[in-house]
């Protein structure tokens, strides 16, 4: 193979080379710094493609895990105006049990009856305090009963209460013609109703009206209608006691997705660590093994110079020009 000047094709090829490694470590390096593996779609157009899908269901899915949780605090605080509600239902009936004896008499009969009425009446204020985002929870909304507190105003929302707690919504599985949903948890509130009178009520009278203990009578009357009252207070309890258990296992579940769906998109978008510096490794030495041979592919035309330089017979005009190029 002869000596060349005009045209160095060993450095252009060895150029060719180290330009392509270049490229190649700085995708290596740009994976390795941001810690995916598909940062452009040319990296992995499917790919890509998947794990963005795959980002957006995993986002959703905390999202309604979110929907759960307040779900479960809305029923939470429902609980609690009807545990107190009982604890006061309890002492009605202890009061009526004490009344219905003959060992007390009319003035102890009205003392009693005093904390009877008070008791009612603040079973009434506590079932149109309990309220979430301004929801009320136990007074039997959208349709409250027409009693004293029928004015207590209360947001709007649609009946039975929906709670999103999966990814999708399917307009034939989810639909209000569903019975059993497949991406909405319902609860009503129609029908809880903690107030002392109207519908679906406890039935024990507003106030000083209804069930009293100013009289024997009266206080034997009360004890049966406190009685059904406690029984239907327990009813709505065992709802919503029921209703917190499934949104448990909802969580339980959506934990399980979200844990299996981050795997997948790490599987597919995430860096290997291990086998990428291996791969940075072997770029960055034939990088070096590259530029070593461009440096040796331009010896070549030097020594084609040197002979020129070297013989008596080359022109001056060459000479000149080697010289003038060394000195350059």
């Amino acid at each position: 193979m002869g000596f060349r000047i005009r045209s160095n094709a060993t450095s252009a090829r060895a150029i060719r080379e180290m330009e392509t490694h270049t490229q190649s470590l700085h995708v290596s390096n740009t994976k390795l710094a941001s810690g995916k593996r598909i940062n452009h779609a040319k990296d992995d157009a499917a790919g890509l493609a998947i794990s963005e899908n795959l980002r957006a269901k995993v986002r959703s899915l905390a999202v309604a895990k979110r929907n759960s949780l307040d779900g479960l605090s809305l029923l939470e605080v429902a609980e609690g105006g009807f545990n107190e509600t009982s604890n006061m239902l309890v002492r009605l009936r202890e009061l009526a049990i004490q009344a219905g004896s003959d060992t007390v008499g009319g003035k102890e009969r009205n003392y009693l009856d005093r904390e009877f009425v008070a008791l009612k009446q603040e079973i009434d204020r506590i079932s149109a305090s309990v309220e979430f985002n301004g929801v009320r929870l136990i007074g039997g909304q959208p349709n409250p009963p027409q009693n004293q507190m029928k004015n207590i105003p209360s947001r709007k929302t649609d009946n039975p209460l929906e709670f999103q707690i999966d990814s999708s919504y399917l307009a034939d599985s989810d639909g209000k013609s569903s019975a059993n949903p497949v991406n909405i948890v319902r609860f009503s509130t129609e029908n809880i109703v903690a107030y002392t009178s109207g519908k679906n009520s406890l039935n024990l009278g507003e106030g000083y009206d209804g069930t009293r203990l100013n009289s024997k009578n009266a206080a034997h009357n009360s004890i049966d209608r406190i009685d059904k009252a406690i029984k239907k207070v327990n009813e709505h309890r065992s709802y919503l006691g029921s209703t917190q258990n499934r949104l448990k296992h909802v969580m339980a579940v959506l934990d399980i997705k979200i844990e299996s769906n981050m795997h997948s998109r790490s599987r597919i978008a995430d860096t290997d660590f291990a086998a990428e510096s291996s791969k940075y490794m072997r770029f960055q030495i034939q990088q070096n093994a590259a530029s070593s041979v461009l440096s040796s592919a331009n010896v070549s035309p030097n020594q084609a110079l040197s002979l020129l330089d070297r013989s008596e017979f080359a022109p001056d005009i060459i000479k000149k020009t080697i010289i003038q190029d060394r000195v350059h």
